[in-house]
Order: C-alpha cells, then sequence, then structure tokens
C-alpha cells in the first residue's frame, strides 16, 4: 500500500488530529472535552495501514457521534449525495464514502453500528464492508456502543477492500473461499424484499438473478443456488420479531451513545444530537437487559438455524434511495433527527450489527431518479473473504455497466480511475 491515500472517519483516532464524532471542536463551549492524538493513542487499525505505507489525508466528516443515518451534520458545511445536490449522501460515516466517490481516495476507514458503512456506500453507489464484530482491533478507538459497533471500509472496488481488510486485519485469503463459491448457498426471504421500495425490490431480484446465473457457470451440481427461508425467529405471543429487532437495536446504540456522550449536552452541540442523547439517557435498566437478551437469542438463532442451512443472506442494503434533505445546498443550519428516514436506511444494516456477522453492500442498480442502492450480504462470523468474493464476482458482472451509468448521472465530476491510485496492485489481485 505504499504510497496509497487514504481518509478516515473522524471518530477514529489518528496522529496529530483532534477525535471529534463530526463535531467542531471550536464551537464545542469546553475545549478539554478533545485531546490531539498522539502515536501512542492512535487507532491500531490506523497503524497498521500506515505501517504498510498508506498515507493518511486526513479525517471525514460524519453525522455527529453515529446518531443518524443521512449524514447531515450542521456543525460543517453541508454535504450532499453524489448524484443529487437534494437528497443525504448516508450516514454516519458520509464523508468516507464520499472522498471515494468522488476518486479522492480509493479506500477510506469508517465505522458502523448499525448501518453506518453500508448505507453511505450503498446510496452513493459503493462496495463496502463491515468486518465480524471486533475483527479490526478496536484497541485506541472509544467504541460508545461495544457489542454493536465496528470499524468497516469502504472502497472503489472490492480487491481494494480485500487489501484494506488483509492490511488491517492480518487475515489472509484461503482456498476455502473457492470452495465455498462452488458449493454456495444463499438464503432470501421474500418479507425482507417485500417490505423494501417496489422499485428497489425488484431490481434487487434482477441483480440477485444475474449473480446466481454467474455463479452457477462455475457449479456442477443441480439443486438451485437460493433457498428460500424466514430469517427471523417465528412471532410468539406479543413478540413481533420485526418490531423487536428495530427496537432492541434502537435501545442498545442509544444506550451505548447516551452513556459515552452525555458529557457533551449542553456544550454546543446541536440540538438533535442533544435529544438523541437525552432519549437513550432516559432509558430504563428494564429495557437495556431485555434488548441485551433480545440481542442473544437473534445471535444464537442466526447461527443455529440461519447459517447451519446457507452460506449467505441476501437483502436490499436499504429500503429505498437516499431521501431528500432537510438542508439546502448552500444553508446547513440543522441537522436531522428523523426517526423515518432512520428506519428506511438502517432497519435491514442494523441486523447484522446485532449478531456480529460481517456484512457488505455491493452496488446493484439505480432507480428512476438515478439514484444508486445497494444489495446487502450478511454471513456467518469470520466469513469476510466469502462476502468480499461475492461483491467481487457481481462486480465484475454488473460493474461496467453501473459505472457508465453512474459517471452520466453524478451531478460533480469525478476523477476517473486512472487518476486515483487504486489500493491494490496485479500482485495483490486477492478476487
Amino acid at each position: 500500500m505504499d504510497g496509497v491515500p487514504i481518509a478516515v472517519k473522524s471518530e477514529i483516532s489518528v496522529t496529530g488530529y483532534y477525535t471529534t464524532a463530526g463535531l467542531d471542536h471550536k464551537k464545542v463551549s469546553e475545549q478539554p472535552l478533545f485531546v490531539r492524538t498522539i502515536e501512542e493513542t492512535e487507532s491500531e487499525v490506523i497503524r497498521r495501514l500506515k505501517a504498510k505505507g498508506a498515507i493518511v489525508l486526513g479525517l471525514t466528516n460524519q453525522h455527529i457521534f453515529g446518531l443518524g443515518a443521512t449524514g447531515e451534520n450542521p456543525h460543517f458545511p453541508n454535504v450532499t449525495n453524489l448524484f443529487s445536490p437534494s437528497h443525504v449522501p448516508g450516514g454516519s460515516s458520509s464523508g468516507s464514502a464520499l472522498m471515494v466517490g468522488l476518486g479522492l481516495s480509493p479506500l477510506t476507514v469508517g465505522t458502523d453500528g448499525g448501518g453506518s458503512v453500508s448505507i453511505p456506500a450503498s446510496v452513493n453507489g459503493l462496495p463496502g464492508l463491515k468486518p465480524t464484530y471486533n475483527k479490526l482491533s478496536t484497541v485506541n478507538y472509544d467504541n460508545a456502543a461495544p457489542g454493536l459497533v465496528a470499524i468497516g471500509l469502504i472502497g472503489q472496488r472490492f480487491k481494494d477492500i480485500a487489501l484494506g481488510y488483509q492490511v488491517s486485519s492480518g487475515r489472509y485469503l484461503t482456498q476455502a473461499v473457492d470452495k465455498a463459491l462452488n458449493d454456495l448457498k444463499i438464503g432470501i426471504d421474500p418479507d425482507w424484499l417485500e417490505h423494501a421500495d417496489k422499485e428497489v425490490s425488484e431490481k434487487t431480484m434482477e441483480c440477485l438473478d444475474r449473480l446466481g446465473t454467474r455463479l452457477k457457470k462455475r457449479q456442477s451440481r443441480n439443486d438451485s443456488i437460493f433457498v428460500r427461508m424466514q430469517f427471523m425467529p417465528e412471532n410468539t405471543g406479543e413478540k413481533n420479531w420485526r418490531k423487536q429487532l428495530w427496537a432492541t437495536h434502537m435501545i442498545l446504540f442509544g444506550h451505548g451513545e447516551a452513556k459515552g456522550k452525555f458529557k457533551f449536552v449542553g456544550k454546543g452541540i446541536p440540538y438533535e444530537t442533544e435529544m438523541a442523547l437525552l432519549m437513550g439517557k432516559a432509558l430504563s435498566e428494564d429495557q437495556v437487559n431485555r434488548a441485551r437478551q433480545n440481542q442473544k437469542l437473534l445471535t444464537e438463532h442466526f447461527e443455529n438455524n440461519i447459517f447451519s442451512r446457507v452460506d449467505v443472506i441476501v437483502m436490499p442494503t436499504t429500503l429505498t434511495t437516499a431521501p431528500k434533505k432537510v438542508s439546502t445546498w448552500f444553508t446547513n443550519t440543522s441537522g436531522e433527527l428523523n426517526l423515518s428516514n432512520a428506519y428506511l436506511l438502517a432497519f435491514n444494516t442494523s441486523l447484522a450489527n446485532l449478531t456480529g456477522g460481517p456484512r457488505v453492500t455491493i452496488p446493484c442498480g439505480f432507480d428512476h431518479e438515478n439514484l444508486p442502492f445497494g444489495l446487502q450480504v450478511i454471513g456467518s462470523d469470520h466469513s469476510e473473504y466469502l462476502l468480499l468474493a461475492l461483491g467481487g464476482e457481481l462486480e465484475q458482472e454488473m460493474g461496467a455497466e453501473l459505472k457508465e451509468k453512474a459517471d452520466i448521472n453524478t451531478f460533480v465530476k469525478r476523477f476517473k480511475p486512472g487518476e486515483t491510485r487504486s489500493a491494490s496492485v496485479d500482485a495483490h489481485s486477492e478476487l
């Protein structure tokens, strides 16, 4: 990775920078709340990337404290979706996605507590990886919601992400991945497709059909690659697991963030951020304990009943393409605490944070407004290279046509791939 430029989400500590998690530290009334990072307190993931020659360009914008899925941040100039100035960039790792999408960096580092890597990657037409929980070291990372948040990667291509993952995790691709592709079983739950926007759902099925056709060419068996199944446990009594999924994630993430960030309330942070922290602070111990029990049951269910039958499961990354912005392109006087938009963007992605397993988002298509969306693939623990390989397969199948459409429809001129050094080279072609 010698000389490869990377950018890093601002809640990850990098030597020489304040780790502000999206805040402008000059707008916060108590400066001692921030400490400039020194070498000894730099994130272990960043150390590993820099040790292999990566050059950190700087820290990227984000939804403050990760408390939102739109990427809106009133402390800094407005950021926008690559394909429309009137739509959100997605969050919370919004700046990390835009650096890649604009061609300024082939690889960026983000964090993901409920979709914060996958959401901005998906709505900007990019690949992204959330690894298995703690697969990328959290040494010197202030994890506000332990058990949910993982450090992840966004890249121009899947082999860029694969190289970044190899360097930052110390894990290497093995022949087992190729064998797994030859015997692959993919789980589909129709409810998770029908729950999405009709256009997103239909085009996701087209995407899966092309992936299945491509995989069939390398397989000798005659049975179907796809397995129809129900992802969630059976509903019992008053427990509706689809509703429980969203509530469980909201409680655990909100409680964790409030516990770690409540000291900022009244110190100059935006009102919507204060409101989110107050909501998290108001949660009772009983609510949190029940949410933790739900998380445990879901994790066990997927391990014992889902990934014992299939290798991966698939669904749209988000239920819709990027929502409309609340602020204009030129002004940014407020952020956004919009739970309906958060639901549309983060419902599907929150599943992998609760179970702890890895997920990728793969560029899949565009809606009638020429806004992109992604296919989400979730695997069992430690199946990152299998997911990256699947992303590489679909990228080879659809990448050229999606890139052509992206180049036409982005409202800002992007640097061409040849103008930005790729993170991967021929000698490191992992996929």
